[in-house]
C-alpha cells in the first residue's frame, strides 16, 4: 500500500469513494475514536485564543497507521536524505487532493476510510506524517507530546519497531506513514510543528500549514534558466556539409515534426504544464559548458523515453541542422519508459567542443561533430516530449 505523499497527488477515486468523501469529511458529527494502540490524551487542556477571542483547547487526538512501503517516496528523492514529510489537512477538499491510491490491503484501506469519514473539519485537523526505517519491522509511527502551543499543533512522531521478540525483520528500508487527528474545542489551528524521528534516531523539526502547496513540483516560471535568447541570431552559418556525408555517414535527424515542437514547456490537452525545459545560459563561448534541465512541473508522475533521444542543432541558411553525424547506420534507441516524479527529471551537460558534445551520449562511439561547431543559434530538442530550448554560441 502506498503512503500519503505530496509527491503522489492522485484523486481519492482510487479508494473507490470519489469526491463524495470531501462532503463526508466536512459534516458536523463529532470526531470518532479509533483504537489503534496509539491514541492518548497528552496535551489535552492546552489552549490558545482564536481571532474572535474565543479560547481554543486541544480536547482530543487519535491516530491511525496508514501504511508502509518499500518504494522510496518523492519527498526523499527531492530533498535528499531528510527524515520525513508532514502535511496538514484542514478541509475535505484538501484531503481529497492528498490521499494517494491504496492497493492491496483491503482491511487497512477500510479502516482509513472510516477514520476519514469520522473526521469533522469544523473542529479537527489531520496531520499526515511519513518517515523511514532500516527494516521491515520499523513499520509504525508513534506520536508523543501532542500539544497546542502558541496557536500551533506540536508533536513528536517517531518510527518504532513493532515486532515481537521472536519476529524476524526483513533487510529492506521501509517508509511508514500515519495520520494524527487533533480535535479542538473551537476553530482548529492551521499550523503545526512536528519533530520527526526516523528509524535510525535521526530527527528533524518540520513545519506545515494549511496554506502549503500539496505538490513539491515547481511552477514553470519558478525554474532557473532560460528558454531561448531574445531576438534573432547574430550569426547564421551556411548549411552544414561533411565530405563523407551520404557515404555511410548520415546527419542525425530529430524525430519530431517541426510544427509540433514547443518552446520551454509541454502541456497536456487541457493546457496544464507537464514538463519544462530550461538552459542555464543564453550565450556561451566555445569550450564552455552549457547545462539543460527537464523538470516535471505537474502533480503526478510523467513518463518519457530515455535521455539520449535528443538533438543538438544549429540554425543555418538551410534551417535547423544537427551538428552530429552518425558513423554507423545500425545506431538505434531503446523503447523504454522513464518515470519522473514531480520536481524530478533529466539533466544534460555539454562542453561545447567537438568531443564534448557527444561525450555523454549512449552512442558516443558512433557519433561525431561534422564539420564543426559554428557560431550561431543552437537548439536542444528532446524528441520524447517535442520540447526545445536555445542558446547562442559566440565566435
Amino acid at each position: 500500500m502506498l503512503p500519503l505523499s505530496r509527491r503522489r497527488v492522485l484523486r481519492i477515486a482510487g479508494l473507490g469513494i470519489g469526491t463524495a468523501l470531501a462532503g463526508c469529511l466536512d459534516r458536523s458529527d463529532p470526531a470518532g475514536d479509533t483504537d489503534d494502540g496509539n491514541s492518548d490524551d497528552d496535551g489535552i487542556g492546552d489552549d490558545t485564543d482564536d481571532d474572535n477571542g474565543t479560547e481554543t483547547e486541544l480536547v482530543a487526538h487519535d491516530t491511525i497507521q496508514f501504511g508502509v512501503t518499500g518504494s522510496r517516496p518523492g519527498w526523499f528523492d527531492a530533498m535528499g536524505e531528510t527524515v520525513g514529510d508532514v502535511t496538514l489537512i484542514d478541509t475535505g477538499e484538501r484531503a481529497d487532493a492528498v490521499w494517494s491510491n491504496t492497493d492491496g490491503d483491503t482491511d487497512r484501506r477500510a479502516d482509513v476510510v472510516d477514520f476519514l469519514r469520522d473526521t469533522s473539519f469544523e473542529d479537527s485537523v489531520l496531520l499526515s506524517v511519513e518517515s523511514v526505517g532500516p527494516n521491515t519491522c520499523h513499520d509504525t509511527i508513534a506520536f508523543d507530546d501532542v500539544a497546542l502551543e502558541d496557536g500551533r499543533l506540536t508533536a513528536t512522531a517517531s518510527v518504532v519497531d513493532s515486532s515481537g521478540a521472536d519476529e524476524a525483520c526483513g533487510e529492506a528500508i521501509t517508509y511508514p506513514s500515519a495520520l494524527l487527528r487533533a480535535t479542538f474545542s473551537a476553530e482548529p489551528v492551521t499550523e503545526a510543528t512536528v519533530t520527526v524521528v526516523d528509524g535510525w534516531g535521526n530527527e528533524e523539526t518540520l513545519t506545515a500549514t494549511a496554506d502549503d502547496s500539496l505538490s513539491l513540483a515547481p511552477a514553470p516560471d519558478e525554474l532557473p534558466g532560460y528558454v531561448k535568447p531574445d531576438g534573432d541570431p547574430e550569426h547564421v552559418p551556411t548549411a552544414l556539409e561533411c565530405d563523407d556525408e551520404g557515404d555511410g555517414v548520415d546527419r542525425l535527424q530529430n524525430w519530431v515534426d517541426e510544427d509540433d515542437i514547443e518552446w520551454g514547456t509541454v502541456e497536456d490537452e487541457d493546457g496544464t504544464p507537464l514538463l519544462a525545459l530550461r538552459v542555464d545560459e543564453r550565450t556561451v563561448d566555445p569550450g564552455e559548458t552549457v547545462e539543460i534541465t527537464m523538470t516535471n512541473v505537474s502533480d503526478e508522475r510523467v513518463y518519457t523515453g530515455n535521455r539520449h533521444k535528443h538533438s543538438l542543432e544549429v540554425y543555418t541558411d538551410a534551417g535547423w541542422q544537427d551538428v552530429r553525424v552518425m558513423t554507423d547506420d545500425r545506431l538505434g534507441y531503446t523503447d523504454e519508459g522513464v518515470g519522473h516524479e514531480p520536481g524530478d527529471g533529466f539533466r544534460w551537460s555539454f562542453e561545447l567542443t567537438e568531443d564534448g558534445v557527444v561525450a555523454d551520449h549512449a552512442h558516443a562511439d558512433f557519433l561525431e561533430v561534422c564539420p564543426g561547431l559554428p557560431a550561431g543559434r543552437y537548439r536542444f530538442v528532446f524528441w520524447e516530449t517535442d520540447v526545445a530550448v536555445a542558446f547562442d554560441l559566440t565566435e
